[in-house]
């Protein structure tokens, strides 16, 4: 039984992947930004990313919708009971989909996840050089009752009185 309903999921599904492939491709964009230290690049890659964030999740929305449309739950188990529905090339053609759009999710996670590793880095690189253009020593910074560093190496002085 192959209804337009059911071709357009077929579709949207593809344009998801599309979207997420696009998504993949700025954050590999954005690590050699972030690398560089170029911040106008990087706020116009946030802003891009944004925009195709909002893009993503309106895909989402369209394809919940449509999986509710055709009286599937839009989860893992209705995308299957709706497969089992489809003849075999239709059936084919969507799980291969879903298949590259599951795993552009993950390789999208990781990138993201390796992009926030390196700004973490380069954000420690940069407190560690003004704490020793400013003459204070890691070994002085403790953490006060807020969670924020404090420098406390006049304590520690007193203390050696």
């Amino acid at each position: 039984m192959t209804s337009a309903s059911s071709q357009r999921f077929i579709q949207q599904v593809s344009e998801g992947v599309e979207l997420f492939e696009k998504l993949h491709q700025l954050l590999e964009e954005e690590l050699s930004i972030i690398v560089s230290r170029d911040l106008d690049a990087l706020n116009d890659m946030t802003q891009r990313k944004h925009q195709v964030l909002r893009e993503i999740e309106s895909s989402i929305l369209e394809r919940n919708q449509s999986l509710t449309l055709l009286g599937f739950t839009p989860s893992e188990d209705g995308f299957k009971q709706l497969c089992s529905t489809l003849p075999s090339p239709e059936r084919s053609a969507l799980i291969g989909n879903w298949t590259q759009l599951t795993e552009l999710l993950r390789e999208i996670r990781l990138a993201n996840e390796r992009n926030e590793q390196v700004v973490s880095r380069n954000k420690a690189n940069v407190e560690q050089l003004l704490n020793l253009l400013q003459g204070q020593h890691t070994t002085n910074s403790l953490y006060d009752q807020q969670g924020s560093k404090g420098n406390y190496s006049a304590q520690r002085r007193i203390g050696k009185a």
